[in-house]
C-alpha cells in the first residue's frame, strides 16, 4: 500500500479506498468502487447532493452525459474527464486509478511467475 497522503490508499478490500480530501487537509472518504454496479460510490458530499441521485434511479453515466442532466460539462473537460466519469468525484477517479494501478501490477507479476 502506498502510503502517500494525497493518494487513494485500500481501506478493507481493493474494492473500497481511502481517498483524502482535494479541499480539507486532513479530511479523508472511503469510496466504494463496487457500488452501483461498479460505477462506485464516494462518501463525499459533493458525490451526494450532485450525482449519487442519478445512480440511485439506475441511469448509467453515458445517459446523463447523452441527456445533459449536468449542464454545462466545462469543469469536466477542464479536467480531461468524459462521459464515463461525468457520475464520479475526484475521489472515485483517484480510487479507479489506483486500483487499475493495483490489478495491473499483479497481473503483471502473477505472467512473470508463470514465465519462470
Amino acid at each position: 500500500m502506498n502510503s502517500t497522503p494525497n493518494t487513494a490508499t485500500v481501506y478493507d478490500s481493493i474494492l473500497r479506498w481511502k481517498v483524502p480530501s482535494r479541499s480539507t487537509p486532513g479530511d479523508t472518504y472511503v469510496v466504494d468502487l463496487g457500488a452501483y454496479n461498479g460505477e462506485g460510490r464516494c462518501a463525499c458530499r459533493d458525490f451526494e447532493v450532485r450525482y449519487e441521485k442519478f445512480l440511485a434511479r439506475g441511469m448509467t453515466p453515458q445517459q446523463v452525459w447523452d441527456e445533459k442532466w449536468l449542464g454545462d460539462k466545462a469543469e469536466l473537460r477542464e479536467y480531461q474527464l468524459g462521459p464515463e466519469d461525468c457520475l464520479s468525484c475526484f475521489h472515485l477517479v483517484d480510487a479507479r486509478r489506483m486500483a487499475a494501478r493495483q490489478c495491473i501490477r499483479a497481473f503483471t507479476i502473477a505472467k512473470q511467475a508463470q514465465k519462470e
